[in-house]
């Protein structure tokens, strides 16, 4: 089902600033068939009480989600009709990504997690920071999971702009955090995140993350340098090997 909505009081901010909007929309909203406008799901919180219904009677389950849609003041209401449809509005949500990608030269996509019911206020602090960045941020996410996928465009060819992507990045993190969320909804933290661990986790957290991983890769071999922020293991476990002098992953803090 694909529902477009006028307020954001109850519903969710799919795209943002206006300038960024406008040239979206023309990339992306025409693939729907309507006409170029700010799009918005329905309740998040609403329509994840009737997720698991739908397995046993799927027809009562859209019939709800389509009540619960108009009474958040939907205005267009569109169900697939067969396979052909389907595939298309999938596409609408396959071809955010690329369109983003053609109006700006670059960039960022993060991934953390937020309670359903702190989406709005989350997006609203995103637009926000988003004026005090000076960088513009398109929202692409998941509202049923709260799993957010914000799109921070910018120009990798100048590094002030790079410069406050990142920043304006790790904030968008923190924020999650800050609201009861997490680093990260499917991603991963590898080394991106990596830093950021503390923000979600305290000192015992990870040295206890650390001692479990310690168990099943003794020789740290699995994906040497990534999620822990400090070697905490190294001096430890009494070995630390210095190869041609130089001191493997120099750039995580030791302890």
């Amino acid at each position: 089902m694909h529902a477009t909505l006028e307020s954001t009081t109850d519903a969710i901010l799919v795209t943002d600033e206006a300038n960024c909007v406008r040239q979206f929309n023309q990339k992306f909203i025409t693939l729907w068939g309507i006409p170029p406008r700010t799009m918005v799901s329905a309740h998040a919180n609403e329509l994840w009480d009737y997720i698991s219904p739908q397995l046993k009677d799927p027809a009562a389950y859209l019939a709800r989600v389509q009540e619960i849609a108009t009474g958040r003041g939907a205005s267009t209401i569109r169900i697939s009709r067969d396979e052909q449809e389907r595939v298309l509005f999938w596409a609408g949500r396959k071809a955010a990504f690329p369109a983003v990608g053609q109006i700006t030269p670059d960039y960022m996509c993060l991934d953390g997690s937020v309670p359903r019911g702190r989406l709005v206020e989350v997006l609203a602090e995103m637009r926000r920071m988003s004026k005090t960045y000076r960088l513009r941020v398109v929202n692409v996410f998941h509202a049923g999971d709260g799993n957010l996928h914000p799109l921070i465009l910018f120009d990798a060819n100048d590094p002030d702009e790079l410069r406050r992507a990142e920043e304006f990045g790790a904030d968008i993190l923190r924020l999650c955090v800050r609201v009861g969320g997490v680093l990260t909804g499917e991603h991963g933290v590898g080394i991106e995140k990596r830093d950021l661990m503390g923000e979600q986790f305290t000192e015992i957290d990870l040295d206890q993350q650390m001692r479990v991983k310690c168990a099943f890769d003794p020789d740290h071999l699995l994906n040497p340098g990534k999620v822990f922020p400090k070697l905490r293991r190294c001096a430890e476990l009494g070995r630390v090997v210095v190869h041609q002098g130089k001191l493997p992953f120099p750039d995580i803090p030791r302890f």
